[in-house]
């Protein structure tokens, strides 16, 4: 090769590697703001300033990029804030390909749900909600079997569904899965008792 030809070569391997570490310490500068972002949503959800902390966790996902731990923290929120779209966010969370992701995702689903339950005005919406929230705390378990939480979400879940079945029983149903018009009494016999104290539902978002 001659001496032009490779001095050409070194110049233009040099504008390339230049190039390259732009573009890599540019990746770095946005992860460290990406980072630095999420962990001032997570500050601000501890702080109780939900729709901010909500604000910054959807802007950054969006379709193309589901990002499920995001989806996950997003979809805590909105579980606080009572909105209906934290269901939607949960799921992806539930696709995480982090065990700790999915195990929280599922385990708030099924504290949605059955808060649902809880309120729901007859038997019908109750069972629905409350099978959700079984299959949910079922499947937490199944990743996190020592998970306090999800058994007394189970347990209480499941108990409801016991005591549909055990009404339509005693108005002498042909099967537990036909229900009549909605029964107040129901919903009162099985309604939890939440701590005034507790100001959050469900598990805390992740850790930027």
């Amino acid at each position: 090769m001659k001496r032009v030809d490779l001095d050409t070569v070194i110049a233009r391997w040099g504008r390339y590697a230049t190039v390259a570490a732009l573009a890599i310490s540019g990746l770095l500068f946005v992860a460290a703001r990406e980072r630095s972002s999420v962990e001032r949503g997570n500050r601000l959800h501890r702080n109780g300033v939900l729709p901010k902390a909500a604000a910054i966790y959807r802007g950054r996902t969006d379709a193309e990029s589901p990002r499920p731990g995001l989806r996950y923290n997003l979809g805590t929120t909105l579980l606080e804030l009572g909105s209906s779209a934290a269901e939607a966010e949960l799921a992806i969370g539930t696709e995480s390909a982090d065990e700790e992701v999915r195990a929280l995702a599922l385990y708030n689903i099924g504290v949605s749900r059955l808060y649902r339950a809880v309120a729901a005005e007859g038997g019908d919406s109750m069972r629905i909600h409350a099978g959700v929230s079984v299959e949910a705390n079922r499947s937490t378990l199944r990743i996190d079997p020592e998970q306090p939480e999800a058994k007394w979400n189970l347990a209480m879940a499941q108990r409801m569904l016991d005591s549909l079945d055990a009404a339509n029983r005693r108005r002498g149903m042909s099967s537990a899965d036909e229900l009549g018009p909605s029964d107040d009494r129901l919903r009162a016999d099985n309604t939890i008792e939440v701590e005034e104290e507790s100001t959050s539902i469900g598990a805390p978002p992740l850790d930027g």
